[in-house]
């Protein structure tokens, strides 16, 4: 496992971000041109001259106010004769500021010697990378000179003639996720004015710039949130300056805490970056039935120590335990729930139980269809009792012989910066969602599906939930007034009892059910725990 260590933040000059930010060395699609002329010389080389409007071809003596604007000048020379432009060479006046700088073709320079000896020490230790663009000596080329009292640029050299074919970037093969992107968002892929390359190489930059510094720089934005964000909390845990832990949380993850902390998912499955760090979302549901996040961990290893600590900054940050958390069956994990969040229930993801299935038990067993349709039978059937689920679980176990299965026997008891980058896309999209919710249930009007049901206990139903709860609470409601008929009724003191048949047309079941109506409170509860699991409004 790689270690996400915390080094020195990296340095780029003010001139050369500038510089960097300004210059487009892309070729703009838009503009039209001519290939070029070709010229055949006796000593047998061919050369090739830009075929381009006068107006567009550079001139000695020309003058320009600032270098961007000369280099400008030439970018759309090179795109209108067909081919890419990079800085050259520079040298500078006594006083250390720019006084001749060179604009070259992109295929200047040595074309690279290799090796064919597949034997060599190079072909053993060294993989070279794959690249499609070949320089060949070129030497077309334009230089700029920096006159030191007006600060004002001139052509003082121009080399018009290529030792190479030109391009028509018209028809070029683009293609990245980047550009297609970009293309889709421009509605085009001749408005584009960066190639496929140019998406490579900057990606290929980027990671060479940020990659010793990633954990620094995921550190320091998060310390600044927090030193200009009152009530976001972030905080972390080194060991020897290498990152071991981190936990965040914003306002808007505590906001939704203190609505919807009844029940809460954590999840530590997921090793999403190059550090194999793991990946701790903690997540709700709200009232449109859908999950929210309400804090997020990174954590180097799975420990007691590791985990308490997460948990601990959990509680920091929201100020209280949940009601109930559900988690995976990792025995660390389990162990500091138990010491950190007392007084929570704590139950094991159904989800992660039924993946690990096929690698717990024998292959024979698990394609049996008997055995899948008992299992599922059981496992997903809310309505069993905890006493009933036992019993049901044991013949199971003994039909299939599985007594032995001890794993069965114990259930009933990529870079951290473009990581954060995602994070916080998703999150983004997340609340998005939620807001777009909100004023849905808010501005619209719920659509009855029936009236052939009780609409009183309907229109009050419209009114508590939110759309999206609703839509399934009137279906419950009409499932009630046509499926589930009362068998019998008995009041004794404030209470009155009374059992419910439900008639199951799926599966030909009649289970019955208890609902005691409590008259002094006017509180109401069924067996099936229907409401209470699902629909009980917030």
């Amino acid at each position: 496992m790689m270690n996400a260590r915390i080094q020195f933040d990296f340095y780029l000059p003010t001139a050369a971000k500038e510089m960097q930010s300004s210059i487009d060395f892309s070729i703009d699609p838009t503009e039209s041109f001519n290939i070029c002329s070709k010229k055949i010389y006796p000593d047998g080389d061919d050369l090739y001259h830009p075929n381009v409007a006068n107006d567009l071809i550079p001139k000695e003596k020309d003058s320009f106010p600032t270098l961007n604007e000369g280099i400008e000048m030439y970018r759309k020379y090179g795109k209108a004769g067909g081919f890419r432009i990079r800085l050259g060479s520079s040298s500078y006046y006594g006083d250390y500021t720019l006084r001749k700088k060179h604009i070259r073709c992109n295929k200047y320079g040595q074309p690279r010697k290799k090796s064919t000896d597949t034997l060599t020490s190079r072909g053993l230790k060294k993989k070279e990378r794959k690249s499609y663009h070949k320089v060949t000596r070129c030497m077309a080329m334009i230089g700029f000179h920096r006159d030191h009292k007006s600060d004002t640029f001139t052509v003082y050299k121009f080399q018009p003639v290529h030792n190479h074919t030109l391009n028509d970037f018209d028809q070029e093969s683009i293609c990245s996720k980047s550009h297609k992107l970009q293309a889709t968002l421009k509605r085009s892929y001749d408005n584009v004015t960066a190639s496929k390359i140019d998406y490579k190489n900057f990606w290929r930059d980027y990671i060479n710039i940020v990659g010793p510094n990633d954990a620094q720089c995921v550190v320091d934005q998060l310390q600044i949130r927090r030193d200009n964000y009152p009530n976001f909390h972030f905080e972390y845990k080194l060991n020897d300056k290498v990152l071991k832990a981190m936990f965040w949380a914003d306002e808007t993850a505590k906001e939704n805490y203190s609505k919807f902390s009844d029940v809460i998912s954590m999840d530590a499955t997921y090793r999403t970056n190059r550090y194999n760090m793991i990946f701790v979302p903690f997540t709700a549901i709200n009232n449109h039935d859908k999950t929210i996040n309400v804090g997020a961990g990174l954590l180097s290893d799975e420990t007691i120590e590791s985990y308490t600590w997460l948990l601990r900054a959990f509680i920091k940050a929201h100020g209280k335990i949940p009601s109930m958390i559900l988690s995976d069956m990792d025995p660390a994990l389990c162990t500091s729930i138990s010491k950190e969040f007392q007084g929570c229930t704590h139950r094991l993801c159904m989800w992660h139980i039924m993946s690990k299935v096929p690698a717990k038990i024998c292959s024979d067993v698990v394609e049996n269809s008997d055995f899948k349709k008992r299992l599922h039978k059981i496992v997903w059937n809310i309505h069993l009792e905890p006493a009933e689920f036992e019993s049901k679980w044991n013949l199971m176990l003994d039909e299939f012989k599985l007594r032995e299965n001890k794993w069965l026997d114990d259930i009933p008891s990529n870079l951290l910066v473009n990581f954060m980058f995602n994070f916080h896309t998703a999150i983004a999209k997340q609340r998005h969602e939620q807001k777009r919710l909100d004023i849905a249930s808010r501005d619209g009007t719920p659509h009855m599906i029936s009236a052939n049901y009780p609409l009183k206990i309907g229109k009050h139903a419209s009114t508590i939930y939110t759309k999206e709860a609703f839509v399934k609470v009137q279906k419950e409601i009409k499932k009630a007034f046509t499926l589930c008929f009362q068998k019998t009724s008995l009041s004794v003191n404030e209470t009155q009892e009374c059992t419910i048949v439900y008639k199951n047309h799926k599966t030909g079941e009649k289970p019955h059910f208890k609902v005691v109506l409590n008259k002094e409170d006017m509180t109401i509860d069924c067996s099936c725990k229907c409401y209470t699991q699902k629909f009980k409004p917030i």
